[in-house]
C-alpha cells in the first residue's frame, strides 16, 4: 500500500489510516508484520492500532511530499494473545488473536512489567505530554520539560506560585499514549493530554483522566469553567511529572494534580469495589510528605535526582508496593495494614497543614518545659 501526502504546515504531525477492511481485502492479515519505509524530511513514525484503524502517526519538519510504502505479509498461523497483565512468558507474538479479533499485544515494562496493552510502539503515558506548557514565576510560559527544580511554577487559580521539588517521572525520549481533553469556556478553548490514570480536576476534586465524561467542567487558571467538548487518544514523545509543594499545578491553563491514582478511581477503595470518603488526591499528598520536607529543609537534598525507565528510584519501590498491596490483596490484609496506615497519615497531615510558627512554638514549649521539670528534679 502506497499513501502520499503534503504535510500542511512546518513543523508538522498527523496521523495515516489504513482500515483493516482494506488490508484483509488485500489478502493480507491485519497487523501482520508491515515493513514500511518513509520518504521526505520525516523526524518519526509510530505505529499502532485505533479503533478499526492500522495507524501511523508521523512527525515532519518540512512541507515537502512524504510517501510511505507499507509491505504487508500473508498471515499464516496467528496464534491466541497472552491473559491480560501476563508479560512474564517471554517473546510474545506481535499480532495474536484475541476471541476472533487479530490484534497487536505490547508487553509495558512499568513497575514489573505486568501491564499488557493492544500497541505496537507506545505503552500508556505516565503523566504530562511533552506537549504541554506552565507557567514559571520569572520566565514566563514553559514547556514542561524545560522545569528544573526549585522553579516556581503556577499551582492553582487563586494565582500562587509553588515550588517543584521533584519529578516523578521524567522520560523525554520515550513515546507514550495520552488522553488528550478539549474543553471550551466562554471565550477560550483549551487542550490539555495526561495520562489515563493521570488525576486533573473536575468540579473541585481531582479524577483520574480516564472517569472524565464529555459536558465535564475542568478548572482554568482563570478561576473559569470549560466543558469538556472531545475527548482523544494521541501518540506523544515524552512523559514528564513534576512534583510541587502542594501538590497542585496549572498545565495548559488546566487545574491538574501531580499524582496519579493507584487504584483507577478518585476515592480510596478500602475494600475492594467499595469507595471511601478518602480521595486520592490527599492519599498522595500525605504520604510524600516526608519527600517534601527532606526537599525543602535539606539543602541541595533533591537537585541530583535518579531515574530508571523515566521513574525516580525515590519513589519506585513505595508506589510499587502500594500498587501491588492495594490492587492484587486480599480485603482482610488491606484493612489490617491500612487502619494503623491511615492513622499514620492523619498525623503527617495534621502536622503537615499546621503552621509552621506554631509547630515551631510547641516545640520551644516542651523543651523548655522538660528543662523547667529537669532542674526542679534535681533542686528535689
Amino acid at each position: 500500500i502506497k499513501v502520499s501526502f503534503q504535510p500542511a504546515k512546518d513543523p508538522f504531525e498527523g496521523v495515516v489510516k489504513i482500515p483493516f477492511n482494506l488490508i484483509e481485502a488485500l489478502g493480507f492479515g491485519v497487523g501482520y508484520p508491515a515493513d514500511y519505509t518513509v520518504t521526505g524530511d520525516i523526524t518519526s513514525v509510530a505505529r499502532a492500532v485505533a479503533g478499526e484503524y492500522e495507524t501511523f502517526s508521523v512527525s515532519a519538519n518540512s512541507t515537502a511530499l512524504v510517501t510511505m510504502t507499507i509491505a504487508y505479509e500473508a498471515p499464516g498461523t496467528i496464534e491466541d494473545c497472552t491473559p491480560d497483565g501476563d508479560c512474564t512468558t517471554g517473546n510474545l507474538p506481535e499480532v495474536c488473536m484475541a476471541n476472533g479479533t487479530v490484534t497487536f499485544q505490547k508487553c509495558c515494562c512499568f513497575l514489573g512489567c505486568t501491564n499488557k496493552v493492544g500497541l505496537t510502539d507506545a505503552c500508556p503515558g505516565i503523566c504530562f505530554s511533552s506537549h504541554m506548557t506552565v507557567q514559571e514565576e520569572s520566565k514566563g510560559v514553559i514547556p514542561i520539560d524545560q522545569i528544573n527544580i526549585g522553579d516556581k511554577i503556577l499551582a492553582n487559580d487563586r494565582g500562587t506560585y509553588d515550588t517543584v521539588y521533584s519529578w516523578s517521572h521524567f522520560q523525554p525520549n520515550k513515546q507514550a499514549e495520552f488522553l488528550q481533553l478539549t474543553a471550551k469556556a466562554s471565550n477560550q478553548t483549551v487542550t490539555v493530554e495526561l495520562s489515563d490514570d493521570h488525576m486533573v480536576f473536575v468540579n473541585n476534586r481531582a479524577i483520574p483522566a480516564s472517569q472524565v465524561q464529555l459536558g465535564d467542567s475542568l478548572h482554568l487558571k482563570s478561576g473559569m469553567l470549560a466543558n469538556v467538548t472531545t475527548i482523544e487518544t494521541v501518540l506523544r514523545m515524552g512523559q514528564f511529572a513534576p512534583l510541587t509543594t502542594s501538590g497542585t499545578i496549572i498545565v495548559n491553563d488546566v487545574l491538574s494534580s501531580v499524582y496519579v491514582s493507584l487504584q483507577g478511581s478518585d476515592s480510596l477503595e478500602l475494600v475492594p469495589g467499595v469507595s471511601s470518603p478518602i480521595s486520592m488526591q490527599w492519599v498522595a499528598h500525605t504520604f510524600t510528605t516526608l519527600r517534601r520536607w527532606k526537599c525543602a529543609n535539606i539543602y541541595g537534598a533533591c537537585t541530583d535526582e535518579l531515574h530508571h525507565d523515566g521513574l525516580a528510584d525515590w519513589i519506585a519501590a513505595p508506589l510499587s508496593f502500594c500498587l501491588w498491596f492495594l490492587n492484587k490483596q486480599s480485603a482482610v490484609l488491606q484493612l489490617l495494614i491500612l487502619v494503623p496506615g491511615l492513622m499514620v497519615g492523619f498525623l503527617l497531615w495534621v502536622i503537615d497543614t499546621l503552621p509552621r510558627w506554631l509547630l515551631l512554638t510547641a516545640g520551644i514549649y516542651y523543651y523548655c518545659y522538660k528543662k523547667t521539670r529537669s532542674h526542679k528534679e534535681k533542686v528535689d
